[in-house]
């Protein structure tokens, strides 16, 4: 079984998963519209199976939806203690980046 791929995927998958009941596609219609298999669809809803952009953008449009709609709020994804030490590990260059993405990302939802 595939691992979860962390707090981001697994809201973006929630997200998903609310999209696409909402539109009353399942998951196999999901899946074809995608190309992808049904079991491909189940690990993207449970935050197990990063997305593509461009994979993001076919959810999005199948479920009559938007990609801004898709993407958890920032709040909801906010590292925690566990994250935040790992991050005191990277080397500074390393850490600085991470840093500048995710001010950038919470900036960028912050806008929308």
């Amino acid at each position: 079984m595939a691992k979860s791929q962390g707090a981001f995927y697994e809201q973006l998958g929630k997200q998903i998963r609310k999209a696409r009941i909402g539109a009353k596609v399942t998951q196999e219609q999901l899946a074809r519209a995608l190309r992808l298999t049904r079991t491909s669809v189940t690990n993207i809803e449970r935050g197990r199976q990063p997305v593509m952009t461009h994979v993001l953008l076919q959810i999005a449009t199948t479920l009559n939806t938007t990609i801004n709609d898709l993407i958890p709020a920032t709040e909801s994804v906010t590292p925690n203690r566990q994250v935040k030490s790992q991050l005191k590990k990277l080397p500074e260059q390393k850490r600085e980046w991470v840093t500048r993405i995710l001010a950038t990302s919470s900036h960028t939802t912050e806008k929308s």
